[in-house]
């Protein structure tokens, strides 16, 4: 007696299913890496741009300070400002990086010391895929850099 059986057993479908597992598992990790290091990217081109700012701080007369920010397209902005006018602006990061805090920070330096002025923030932080990293400054001295957090 010949049967004709039309569909699939129930073994082959645990087993293709069990193959799209797989395979979603492997892309889902490679994908991790590629998100997170925009928001290490968008930290570190910040922590290029609180260098020039210091630098140029103590080197010029007149009032040089950093704004960083979301725009309103999603974009993460630093705009470098001399004596009130934009004199450079750069895209940080993309609409898939968060910044915080929320409405950004503006960061000027003491012409005389190289430290904080008191009205500026100490921190930015940037997220994108799941990591975080903040640029930290040292009120006191200036001194800048990037941590994972």
């Amino acid at each position: 007696m010949k049967r004709d059986s039309k569909g699939f057993s129930l073994i082959e479908l645990i087993v293709v299913i069990a193959l799209l597992a797989a395979l979603a598992a492997v892309v889902a990790s490679s994908l991790t890496p590629l998100f997170s290091s925009r928001a290490q990217r968008a930290a570190s081109s910040a922590n290029a741009l609180i260098a020039k700012c210091k630098v140029f701080s103590m080197g010029r007369k007149g009032d040089v300070y950093l704004r960083i920010y979301k725009d309103g397209s999603g974009e993460i902005v630093g705009e470098y400002y001399e004596n009130g006018a934009v004199a450079e602006t750069e895209i940080l990061g993309g609409k898939s990086t968060d910044i915080s805090p929320a409405g950004g920070v503006t960061i000027a330096f003491e012409r005389a010391t190289g430290g904080l002025k008191p009205d500026s923030d100490s921190a930015v932080t940037f997220s994108a895929g799941g990591k975080t990293y903040a640029v930290e400054i040292i009120r006191s001295t200036g001194k800048h850099g990037v941590a994972r957090r």
